[in-house]
């Protein structure tokens, strides 16, 4: 119980150690450093600032002013002609079409011959065959639609004679029934 007691008596001073004490009332000697730090310091620095600068002014090297002197060229004259001058430009480059054109076919398939002049930029005269395309694919579509096409024909032309039937039997049907 004697350490405990003695415990708490050590905190108690260190901690009556740590409390802060009221500030005390300045004096004369206080108040001049103060003012001193204040007011005077920034004064003074200043004033050695100017001073240095003019020093480093006074002590820098000075530029000579450079001669100068005239230079003669030798000129040599001579009269002008009238004449006609014809200037040539020699230009490279590349021209480029102001309109473009992209082609398709029609039908698809794979190309089996290519023109000549099937080319970007290559000049193309009217009904000149450009390319060939490879007639099974679409010889084969062809005959695929036309069969279809006379199927479709077929049941049409079936479609009107049960209508004509149909129309036949409901004749009959109204007479039976007057």
């Amino acid at each position: 119980m004697d350490i405990d007691k003695q415990l708490n008596e050590d905190r108690l001073t260190s901690a009556d150690e740590f409390e802060l004490s009221r500030p005390k009332p300045s004096s004369k000697l206080g108040r001049f450093f103060r003012v001193f730090l204040l007011v005077v310091t920034p004064i003074l620095l200043l004033v050695g600032s100017v001073g240095y600068m003019n020093y480093l002014n006074a002590n820098a090297p000075k530029k000579m002013a450079e001669k100068i002197t005239e230079k003669a060229a030798t000129v040599e004259v001579l009269t002008a002609k009238f004449i006609d001058v014809r200037p040539s430009i020699e230009v490279y480059g590349q021209t480029v079409a102001g309109k473009q054109l992209n082609l398709r076919a029609n039908v698809g398939g794979e190309v089996v011959q290519k023109s000549v002049n099937f080319k970007s930029g290559a000049l193309v005269n009217k009904g000149e065959l450009l390319f060939t395309i490879d007639a099974f694919d679409y010889e084969g579509a062809l005959l695929s639609a036309q069969s279809q096409y006379a199927e479709t024909l077929t049941n049409v032309d079936e479609l009107n004679l049960r209508k004509e039937s149909e129309k036949i039997s409901l004749d009959t049907f109204k007479q039976q029934l007057e």
